[in-house]
């Protein structure tokens, strides 16, 4: 799957996962040294489990991640969902998402066949914290764009279908902008694909900019060539320079 993510690695002082064979309550199962800026002490960042479930999401388990090293002290512990417990992939990546140039923390939720989901958590300079980003939790393949401070994600349904979501920052906060979904109109038994753009204001309230509902695609050309218009509407108003993937 494509990521199309830009991960720093410059910045990285030591990335270390630490297999966890046992579920000891205090063993480690990732720890990590990261520097967030240049110029920046490293920090330490450390996940346990905390041995216990969380009802309101799938009995998922609980996560913590404790972060060192910072010269005010400890900062806030993090807490976040894992449901794929025996999959020993990273638990923690981190990656500019704002684009203002400090990693953020992307902590691995679950691998589906099509999507991997993540809880985000963006680094306030300002109050030397983390903060929770709710708003993008549904990112899976995304690709980041820093001279505008977008993040366009492709969210699959199916081989044609899904959704693409466009992402702004308004102070340093994500926020939903555009979206485009491309699925199966079940109006129509299936049957048909209704095309939906839709631009949100800081308000929430909603511009339809494409709503078109047809029979399905008679081949790829032809969803290339609608794909193509999909993208053109999110990026509208935006520089042309750099068009979205």
């Amino acid at each position: 799957m494509k990521r199309g993510k830009r991960f720093a690695s410059l910045l990285l002082v030591l990335s270390m996962m630490i297999p966890c064979l046992s579920v000891a309550e205090d063993a480690p199962l990732f720890s990590a040294a990261i520097t967030l800026h240049e110029g920046m002490a490293p920090l330490t960042f450390t996940v346990y489990d905390t041995g216990t479930k969380d009802a309101a999401s799938d009995d998922d388990s609980i996560y913590r991640i404790q972060i060192t090293g910072s010269v005010e002290g400890t900062m806030n512990p993090l807490l976040f969902d894992y449901s794929n417990g025996d999959e020993m992939v990273p638990l923690l990546q981190f990656v500019d998402l704002n684009s203002d140039g400090y990693l953020d923390i992307e902590a691995l939720h679950v691998v589906g066949a099509s999507n991997r989901y993540s809880t985000y958590f963006l680094y306030n300079e300002t109050e030397k914290q983390f903060d929770a980003a709710p708003v993008l939790s549904n990112l899976s393949s995304y690709q980041i764009y820093p001279k505008q401070k977008l993040i366009l994600n492709w969210e699959h349904d199916s081989a044609v279908t899904g959704i693409y979501t466009l992402y702004r920052f308004v102070d340093g906060k994500p926020v939903l902008w555009r979206e485009a979904s491309v699925l199966y109109d079940d109006r129509d038994n299936g049957e048909s694909i209704r095309e939906l753009v839709t631009e949100y204001d800081g308000s929430g309230h909603q511009t339809v900019l494409l709503d078109d509902t047809h029979g399905e695609f008679t081949d790829e050309n032809e969803w290339l060539q609608r794909q193509t218009i999909w993208l053109k509407l999110l990026w509208t108003g935006l520089d042309a320079t750099e068009t979205p993937e």
